[in-house]
């Protein structure tokens, strides 16, 4: 095999190995949160969808191409003895996306690794690789059905081809580029950022005193070409709802404006870089300070033709990073998964960093170049890939509400469980009447709750539990933690007619302070998540912080876990209905 290829390979082989373990993490019962994904694909496969907005929210890339597969089903009764199997079923497309991002993950070890080789050797190039590879981060959303992976790696690709056509503008090359730009697009909006990057491949692989209008026009036709492919909803009818008393559409539910541009996003990169990947941030924090020590010299390079070619690499590369890490730096509504697309350019800084410092120590022992470089590379690299072996151990175990679920296990058939709002739990089990996903009644993100109230009201009637839903308009106050509304909700839980309350009790995950207050008062404890003293639980939330710290700590996954026994003396017997009535007046009061 050609040298070239080898690592590369190796790279990719082991990434897709480390992402692949815990896979069905949370399968079917806490499916990911923001898995539009899964409903676009369920509209293009049924016409049906649980939510009208996430027509809109990213491109139709993904769906469309998984819908080309066999849409998962069983021919196993409704029963509780084949619950695993509807299980499976539920949990199906999750797993068919997270594989997507799984794979595309791990493309982007060799991807980083051709992109450093504009600037490195193979062995450094290999270290820019392994810290984009090893990123806890990037590991992390791997395993995700979200699309934000996905587009991280072919928009690395598609920049590598814009390098690659700046250097050689053949019509290869030129389709090649197109081809990564077309997927891009089709993902994710943020593909906007690759345009810069294309404009400079073409402008300075020009001819002299030639305009690249041929080139420009391939590429505003490739946009074109994936907007009518992949995002439908731009020309198509959409549903309208509303949003702060003023009418919205789902064409595109993303609120943008330019008071919205503060700087935030800046702060919210640095603390999920510090929560994460620690070794990262203060390794490419470094690399930065090195590279811009370099650009200083750029002048005294412009008699050198080589260094001159890879300045303009450079720039290629620097019109897709540029403009991505400023508006999102800019941008105060920033999430931690926005930045997945720079991880490879901060490998690269931090290979830079790692390079430099070997080099000062060299300068002690000449001879020992190679073996200081390769241990500070695995000092560099300890940690995180450490932390990222543990993660996909961690969620390849039971999680807690699984082993909620075994507790339940004997008595399930005579239990109604009340669920906490953001919580479900894998049992075999009924819905009651107001359990309608759209509703937000239930945890919307949960495959398995979506796949029940698809089926019938008798789903598991016989032998299974029934699940009630936390009344929606209690939330304000299952929040608080006033005396007047703790004692709101014992006044009302008990008149719902559940045995059992799931409660979430981790700090900081769903702000439950009254809910937990009131079951104390008119239930009974029965289980709690297992744990020793000083525990730590992973919530897995949409922007988890300090996500290494439990990560390191973690002895099982998921949040920390209570159910709580109604006691009969508090029990009115109600249904749901009244429940719902009394709960709106008081509200009302």
């Amino acid at each position: 095999m050609n040298r070239s290829w080898t690592l590369p390979i190796v790279g990719f082989a082991l990434a897709l190995s480390l992402r692949i373990v815990g896979l069905d993490f949370f399968l079917p019962h806490q499916s990911d949160p923001d898995d539009h994904a899964i409903d676009q694909l369920q509209q293009i496969q049924t016409g049906e969808s649980d939510y009208a907005y996430s027509w809109g929210k990213y491109g139709h890339l993904i769906p469309r191409g998984m819908s080309v597969l066999p849409t998962p089903q069983t021919d196993k009764a409704l029963e509780p003895a084949h619950a695993e199997a509807h299980f499976d079923v539920a949990g199906q497309n999750h797993l068919r996306a997270r594989w997507v991002s799984a794979i595309l993950g791990a493309l982007a070890v060799p991807g980083t690794y051709w992109l450093a080789r504009y600037w490195f050797s193979g062995g450094w190039s290999l270290l820019a690789a392994l810290f984009a590879g090893t990123s806890l981060l990037h590991v992390s959303f791997s395993q995700q059905a979200r699309p934000h992976v996905p587009f991280a790696t072919l928009a690395l690709f598609a920049v590598l081809a814009a390098m690659q056509l700046r250097r050689t503008p053949t019509a290869k090359h030129m389709a090649l580029y197109l081809v990564m730009l077309f997927l891009s697009v089709g993902t994710l909006h943020s593909a906007a950022f690759l345009l810069p990057a294309g404009l400079l491949a073409v402008w300075f692989s020009r001819r002299p005193g030639r305009f690249p209008l041929p080139a420009l026009a391939w590429q505003a036709f490739a946009v074109i070409v994936s907007l009518a492919a992949f995002w439908p909803f731009l020309y198509g009818p959409v549903e309208t709802f509303t949003f702060n008393e003023q009418e919205a559409s789902n064409r595109f539910p993303h609120m943008l404006g330019m008071s919205m541009f503060t700087g935030e996003g800046f702060r919210i990169w640095y603390d999920a870089l510090k929560g994460y990947d620690p070794v990262l941030l203060w390794a490419a924090a470094l690399g930065f300070v090195g590279a811009l020590i370099r650009l200083v010299h750029w002048k005294k390079a412009a008699a050198d033709p080589d260094r001159a070619e890879r300045q303009k690499d450079l720039l290629v590369m620097l019109g897709f990073a540029l403009p991505c890490t400023l508006a999102f730096g800019l941008f105060r509504y920033s999430f931690e998964r926005f930045f997945i697309p720079l991880y490879p350019y901060l490998g690269l800084l931090a290979a830079l960093a790692l390079y430099d410092v070997t080099g000062l120590f060299s300068r002690v022992v000449p001879r020992l170049r190679a073996p200081i470089g390769f241990v500070l590379a695995a000092l560099a690299l300890a940690l995180p890939t450490y932390a990222s072996v543990r993660l996909v151990w961690l969620r390849s175990q039971p999680d807690t509400y699984q082993l909620a679920a075994q507790f339940l296990a004997p008595t399930q058939s005579e239990e109604r469980i009340l669920l906490h709002p953001r919580a479900f739990l894998p049992l075999a089990g009924h819905l009651d009447e107001s359990a309608n996903p759209a509703s937000r009644r239930f945890p919307y993100s949960s495959a398995w709750l979506r796949y029940m109230s698809k089926r019938n009201a008798q789903n598991f009637e016989d032998g299974g539990t029934e699940f009630l839903a936390f009344p929606p308009e209690l939330n304000r106050v299952a929040r608080s933690g006033q005396p007047e509304h703790v004692q709101e909700l014992c006044e009302i839980l008990p008149t719902m007619g559940s045995t059992i309350a799931l409660c979430i009790m981790s700090e900081g995950s769903g702000r439950t302070e009254g809910l937990k207050q009131a079951l104390a008062r008119i239930a009974d404890r029965v289980w709690l998540t297992p744990h020793t003293e000083g525990a730590v639980y992973a919530n897995d939330g949409y922007q988890e912080d300090d996500m290494l710290h439990a990560v390191l700590n973690a002895e099982v996954w998921g949040p920390r876990l209570a159910l709580f026994r109604i006691r009969e003396d508090e029990r009115t017997g109600a249904d749901l209905d009244e429940a719902s009535t009394n709960s709106g007046a008081t509200q009302a009061e």
